[in-house]
């Protein structure tokens, strides 16, 4: 913790962003998008484990993700 003058300053505590800076990247021409949907039944579990085994052999120019989400119904 600092003093400046009679005020106590404790910059752990909070964050301000004043500024961010984002970098562009080129789009190639041809984009492929698929989706895979899979339950806990259908084995969601055993297509995470192989992409946790792939993803990180692919080319790092390749973008891909895993995203597991909740639903109810």
């Amino acid at each position: 913790m600092r003093k400046h003058g009679d005020n106590v300053i404790d910059a752990a505590s909070f964050g301000v962003v004043l500024a961010f800076k984002i970098n562009l990247l080129d789009v190639p021409a041809t984009v492929t998008v698929f989706r895979i949907s899979k339950t806990v039944e259908d084995g969601a579990a055993r297509v995470v484990e192989r992409w946790q085994h792939v993803a990180p052999k692919l080319d790092r120019d390749i973008f891909n993700r895993v995203m597991a989400t909740a639903t109810t119904g």
